[in-house]
């Protein structure tokens, strides 16, 4: 199982993007720098510290760590917060090419169309079980 939360608490502040990588993924130098580079972290930027990254760049990084998961189920909680448009559809595409079970809460309706086949809504304290066009 892969967690993803809005606010990425798997997320060691004092590590460097490249560390956290490296720390969490049986991979050499180049299949590092090649997954940044994917998550569109490259020169000085694999050097920053966790602690200094925006919320979409920690979203990037959280996303980088997952293309490289062997998980069978993804969990995420709003995860197209921080992301700006491009992002967002990178993370469509990860998802939706996922060969696993994927689980996310998001007021994100694009994004509920797009990947979701079953959704359940809460409204008024009552949880419906819907379809994605029904939204």
């Amino acid at each position: 199982m892969f967690y993803c939360g809005q606010h990425h608490v798997g997320l060691k502040s004092d590590l460097s993007v490249n560390d956290s990588i490296a720390k969490n993924a049986d991979l050499n130098h180049n299949q590092i720098h090649y997954l940044l580079a994917k998550s569109l972290f490259k020169g000085a930027a694999v050097h920053k510290l966790v602690a200094e990254l925006s919320g979409g760049e920690r979203t990037r990084l959280a996303l980088a760590l997952l293309m490289n998961t062997h998980a069978d189920l993804l969990m995420f909680d709003e995860p197209t917060n921080h992301l700006d448009l491009s992002n967002i559809e990178v993370l469509q595409e990860i998802l939706k090419n996922f060969a696993g079970a994927v689980m996310f809460i998001s007021h994100n309706r694009r994004l509920v169309n797009t990947i979701a086949t079953d959704v359940f809504e809460l409204r008024d304290g009552r949880l419906t079980r819907k379809a994605p066009a029904m939204l």
